[in-house]
């Protein structure tokens, strides 16, 4: 066992909203490469944040046997005012690392040397997920926890980003929580399917694919449906304020006539 989650149970805001987590229970065993998908808003960043301690829990239990990253790219915890050298060290310190070549080697793994001295405010934007990821990466755990991709969006670093992963990953298990298909299925041996607060493990690939796209279907159809109902609202209304100016000029005509 490396990352065990029992009965746990994690509200949304507001109060009385229902649970973004509800009596939900998963194994991720060592060494895995799991992949969770889930339609937007549909708790898979909480899932992650519960994974590795993050978050608070309404009820259940999370076992742990295992180092395990936070969210990458979680940046939540960057000070802006600080330069992304100083950064680098905050998060060295959580960690208990003294070695005083980490920073540099951090900023060469992600090219970003340049801005090492620089405030992260005045950083070009790409920098501050990149240096996310480079951290989330760099640091040395045994399941890493990927939120969307593996790999950032950031077109000229994503080829080297994607040769980091695959050095580093290398016997090493994680999870890649996700709402696109394919990033999952083409990085992952198996797949948990989130719906309604609660887990569903596939063990075969192909069949969670094939029910989280009609999950997918049935969004979409959802979707229109809502969509044609707010049009044929706004053709309504549109009908009774136009009879609403014709009995106005009828009732002026009456007038006229007497």
């Amino acid at each position: 066992m490396s990352i065990r989650l029992s009965d746990v149970r994690v509200s949304g805001p507001p109060q009385g909203k229902a649970p973004v987590l509800n009596c939900l229970s998963l194994e991720i065993p060592d060494g895995a490469h799991v992949g969770v998908l889930g339609l937007p808003k549909s708790g898979k960043t909480t899932l992650l944040r519960a994974m590795c301690g993050t978050i608070d829990l309404d009820q259940g239990n999370v076992e742990r046997t295992c180092r395990t990253s936070w969210p990458i790219p979680l940046s939540s915890f960057f000070i802006n005012a600080s330069s992304v050298v100083c950064n680098i060290r905050f998060l060295a310190r959580l960690y208990g690392i003294v070695d005083e070549t980490f920073p540099r080697r951090i900023a060469e793994l992600t090219g970003l040397e340049g801005v090492l001295y620089v405030p992260l405010q005045k950083c070009p934007k790409f920098v501050k997920p990149r240096l996310a990821f480079g951290l989330g990466i760099g640091l040395d755990f045994d399941t890493y926890l990927f939120d969307g991709s593996l790999t950032p969006c950031d077109k000229d670093f994503k080829p080297r980003a994607a040769e980091i992963v695959g050095e580093r990953l290398k016997g090493r298990g994680y999870v890649v929580a996700s709402a696109n298909p394919k990033e999952v299925e083409k990085s992952c041996d198996s797949v948990y399917v989130l719906e309604a607060g609660q887990a569903r493990y596939f063990d075969a690939m192909a069949e969670g694919m094939q029910y989280f796209k009609e999950l997918q279907a049935a969004q979409k159809q959802k979707a229109a449906a809502a969509d044609k109902e707010d049009k044929e609202d706004e053709v309504r209304e549109d009908e009774n304020e136009g009879l609403g100016d014709i009995d106005i000029i009828t009732a002026a005509v009456m007038d006229e006539l007497e």
